[in-house]
This record gives structure tokens, C-alpha cells and sequence, in this order.
């Protein structure tokens, strides 16, 4: 959760702008990718003073994997709405409320890296601790559209991601 764009750079100047592009630069462009390669999401919050920082972070939540909708406003556009903006709605407590509720319904996740050595052909399984494995079929249905089983992830352009794999349905929720 952040009240706007990044304040402190790495040399902590807050007058430094070519500093502070170059940390927001960082954070874009190489931060959030490595937490994504670790099966990390980042969902963003703009609490109010952030208003001037909105396509900043939900350029932000986009590449971090929780935009809020696949064909959301991100970038270096005002008015970016792929974070959660709670800075227009007055009971600030009870949007912050909904929002954690909603991320906190999403924040286990279900990607899963596919290991270097498969070959292009994998099987998925999971195993339970102490538990026998269970096998899942690919079902390339959209995972909000009823599939249940795997699926190759999409990258940021919606095409599928051969290094990492999805979980959809009742194959994520009993994990």
C-alpha cells in the first residue's frame, strides 16, 4: 500500500528525479519480474495521495500478475485502474477492508514454475505432505471459466507461458 510513486530512490533524495526514475525503472523492470520468476505476485494499493501516481501502479499490479482486469489502463496513463485505487470512496477504513478481503482470497497462488529440465511434454501432479500424488489433465478452458485441472500461464501479452504452469478450478482449491 502506498501513498504515490517511489520517494526515496537509492541515494534517499527526494529532489533526486533522475534517481527516482532510475529506482522506479528498477522496481518495474527488474524487481517485479524476480518476484514473479519466484511464484510472487504484487498487488498494489493506492491509498489517498496517490491519485498522481495511478498508471505507475497499476503498471505495477499488471506486470506483478493482480491486475484487476486483463484489458485495464496501466502505464505511464493518469488514470491506470489496474491497482486498487481507494482514494475517491470516503469510509477509507471500509475500502481497505474490502480490498485486503479480496487479496487475501487471491494471494495463494497456483503458478508454479515448470522445472528447466521438462522437455515441452509435462505431467502435473501434487503431492500433499504425507499424501499420495494427484494427477491433473490440461484444461485449457479459461481458469475463471470452469476449467479444472492445468494450463500453461499467459505472459503479459496473453499468450501462453511454456515456463510456468496454472492450477484452475478444484485443482487449485484442494492444494
Amino acid at each position: 500500500m502506498t501513498d504515490g510513486e517511489e520517494s526515496c530512490g537509492t541515494q534517499g533524495d527526494e529532489s533526486n528525479l533522475a534517481d527516482l526514475a532510475a529506482a522506479r525503472a528498477r522496481l518495474l523492470g527488474t524487481e517485479v519480474e524476480k518476484a514473479r520468476d519466484a511464484n510472487i505476485r504484487t498487488f498494489v494499493i493506492g491509498a489517498p495521495g496517490s491519485e498522481g501516481a495511478r498508471g505507475f501502479l497499476s503498471e505495477l499490479a499488471y506486470q506483478g500478475g493482480t491486475a484487476l482486469d486483463p484489458s485495464c489502463v496501466h502505464g505511464d496513463d493518469a488514470n491506470g485502474n489496474c491497482h486498487f485505487d481507494l482514494t475517491a470512496q470516503s469510509d477509507f477504513a471500509g475500502v481497505l477492508r474490502d480490498a485486503l478481503g479480496q487479496i487475501s482470497g487471491k494471494a495463494v497462488s497456483c503458478e508454479f514454475a515448470v522445472p528447466a529440465r521438462a522437455s515441452g511434454n509435462i505431467n502435473v501432479q501434487y503431492t500433499k505432505s504425507g499424501g499420495d500424488p494427484i494427477c491433473f489433465a490440461e484444461d485449457t478452458r479459461p481458469c475463471d471459466g470452469g476449467a479444472d485441472g492445468w494450463q500453461f500461464a499467459k505472459d503479459l501479452a496473453g499468450n501462453p507461458d511454456p515456463t510456468h504452469v496454472v492450477l484452475c478450478g478444484p485443482a487449485c482449491d484442494n492444494t
